[in-house]
């Protein structure tokens, strides 16, 4: 825990979020995820679904709050909603461990 100014203490906690699902950012400007976790991706979709992902060379650089990152690759990662609808979400990987994190656009 960290004190402000105010005398208050604030705590941040990494969440833990499992291959399969991610997290909708407000204030991500591109699709992105770790590559510890696109991994894990890969191999959720392979081993449930017999699905696997596309990957393309494309560079992407990020700049927020966790300071700044390159990603050298793009995965193409096929999803469905309530088995309804299906399509593809392009997502950045960078070095790490990141969750999905799905930017607004």
């Amino acid at each position: 825990m960290a004190a402000t100014e105010t005398g208050l203490s604030a705590s941040i906690q990494m969440a833990s979020v499992a291959a399969g699902f991610g997290i909708v950012d407000s204030g991500c400007s591109k699709t992105m995820i770790g590559e510890v976790e696109a991994t894990a991706w890969r191999k959720l979709l392979w081993k449930q679904f017999h699905i696997g992902v596309q990957r393309r060379d494309r560079q992407s650089a990020f700049r927020g709050v966790g300071g700044k990152t390159t990603s050298q690759y793009q995965l193409m990662i096929p999803i469905g909603l309530g088995g309804l609808k299906q399509g593809v979400i392009v997502v950045s990987v960078v070095p790490g461990s990141l969750p999905l994190l799905i930017s607004k656009k």
